[in-house]
């Protein structure tokens, strides 16, 4: 029920190459223009806390942390 009204941005990246040009800023803007479009009453995504550039991104478009999880990674070697 909690998540009922709920869109979830699952990956947005921007190609190295590329960033800093506002690309990443518009993708979103536009997922959350559609969402709201859509009738959807609150965007989640996830992002690590370690990302600071995207943490910067997503606060300036008004994103808050809500909970706090941590996520296991294990290296595979390939």
């Amino acid at each position: 029920p909690e998540l009922e009204g709920c869109a979830y941005t699952r990956w947005l990246g921007v190609d190295r190459e590329h960033r800093t040009r506002g690309i990443g800023r518009h993708l979103l803007q536009r997922a959350i223009y559609e969402m709201a479009e859509d009738g959807y009453s609150q965007a989640v995504l996830n992002c690590r806390h370690v990302n600071l550039p995207a943490v910067s991104l997503y606060q300036s478009l008004g994103y808050s942390t809500g909970d706090v999880s941590s996520a296991y990674v294990k290296d595979l070697g390939a």
